[in-house]
């Protein structure tokens, strides 16, 4: 019984050590010149985090415009 714990634990072993050798392989394929994946996961966060600031700041202008505009109108009314 131990010799096929030791079998079924030794082809574990390497089943995961095959696994993790593909699983770097492949990201080192998918990310090419750019670095790993991780690298590349960490700049699309930067981008996506730069993006959304520049989305707020284009909200606040256009609610400032919008403001400006019902207030520029009001003052034409009266």
């Amino acid at each position: 019984m131990q010799s096929w714990e030791d079998a079924l634990s030794s082809i574990a072993d390497w089943y995961t050590k095959k696994m993790e050798g593909v699983i770097e392989d492949v990201s080192n394929k998918l990310a090419g010149e750019m670095g790993s994946l991780q690298e590349l996961a960490d700049q699309f966060e930067k981008s996506n985090e730069t993006q959304s600031q520049y989305v707020e700041d284009y909200e606040r202008i256009y609610e400032l415009s919008k403001l400006n505009r019902d207030i520029v109108n009001s003052i034409d009314e009266t």
